[in-house]
């Protein structure tokens, strides 16, 4: 299976544009010899109802322009033209990598990991001891946005650029612009999977034509091949609960332990549905290709997940100071 997933990331690698360092100005002027004193920036990133693509690459800007040694890295392009990047920062020996915004209407995980990683620059700015030692002792890779078309389709921006959807269907929109699930797209476990799937496109759950057929599919993969995280987490909502299984069989119990102590710091519940692990999804590739850690993070309840804002106040709660606590759960590399 590595031979396969090497020969198409190859591919892939051939025929997109991907790779490209996004680099900003930095605040001031800075001339040689001369000492400079500025403030750290403590952007508040906040919303009320909904976040958006446009909001989210505006505060990307700023944090990168604010901070010079923040690597922003554009990993590709979507269908609408929009940039996926990979967002890095740390130097530790261990990798630490967190994926938000795969689907559509799911805009909270993208806002949280865009809040924490606004925090954790600040912090380390103004030398808060513990995000200090995190940051020297990790690196983390934060993919804050998988899918912009699809969020820009969910939050009605922008038109699908398959079938006529309307209505509940577009507010919940989860595939990219050609109507391809993200997240059935990866080629672990694709044709098991696939075969209990749509066969045409649409707001959710379609596969797409073929493993690994999509440019936001191709960039996760190009980041995961770059970066080699020894741990990974897929933010998704909802549930309030930890995905962790994918057919672990040397680290079945390690994984099992893992997912429980994740679910403890973040006051989640942890499935133990190991038959629902059928794959194509992230977790899975990750899982099934690299034989390390890798958990679906389903955030916020059911009952609100059309109006999460709602339940904001918990969240922050909850995820602030997140790679604090999750970090340490990083297993050694083999």
């Amino acid at each position: 299976m590595r031979g396969a997933v090497a020969v198409l990331l190859c591919f892939f690698l051939a025929v997109m544009p991907v790779g490209e360092s996004t680099s900003y100005a930095p605040v001031v002027d800075v001339v040689p010899g001369e000492r400079v004193s500025t403030r750290p920036l403590n952007l508040q990133i906040k919303v009320d109802r909904v976040y958006s693509v446009g909001l989210l690459y505006d505060h990307l800007g700023k944090l990168a322009e604010a901070y010079p040694h923040l690597k922003v890295d554009r990993l590709a392009n979507s269908t609408f033209g929009s940039p996926i990047y990979a967002v890095v920062l740390g130097s530790g020996p261990q990798t630490v990598m967190i994926t938000a915004g795969m689907h559509g209407w799911e805009w909270v995980t993208s806002y949280l990991v865009m809040r924490e990683l606004a925090a954790l620059l600040y912090q380390q700015a103004t030398g808060v001891p513990a995000a200090v030692q995190v940051l020297t002792d990790y690196r983390f890779v934060f993919l804050p946005l998988v899918n912009p078309d699809g969020m820009r389709i969910a939050q009605g921006e922008r038109r699908p650029l398959v079938g006529d959807f309307r209505g509940l269907d577009i507010r919940d929109w989860k595939a990219n612009a050609w109507g391809v699930d993200i997240n059935r797209n990866f080629p672990h476990g694709y044709d098991a999977m696939s075969r209990h799937l749509p066969r045409t496109p649409g707001p959710e759950f379609y596969p797409g034509r073929a493993p690994a057929s999509e440019r936001e599919t191709q960039a996760v993969m190009l980041a995961i091949a770059q970066y080699k995280p020894d741990i990974l987490y897929d933010f998704h909502s909802s549930g309030n609960v930890i995905f962790w299984h994918y057919n672990q069989t040397e680290h079945l119990e390690r994984d099992r332990s893992l997912a429980r102590r994740v679910a403890g710091a973040l006051g989640f519940a942890v499935s133990d549905d190991l038959d629902m692990a059928i794959g194509a999804h992230l977790k899975d590739y990750f899982i099934g290709t690299y034989k390390r850690p890798a958990f679906i993070v389903e955030i916020g309840t059911f009952q609100n997940r059309h109006q999460i804002h709602l339940e904001l106040t918990d969240l922050y709660r909850r995820f602030a100071n997140f790679t604090w606590r999750l970090a340490p759960l990083t297993p050694e590399s083999p």
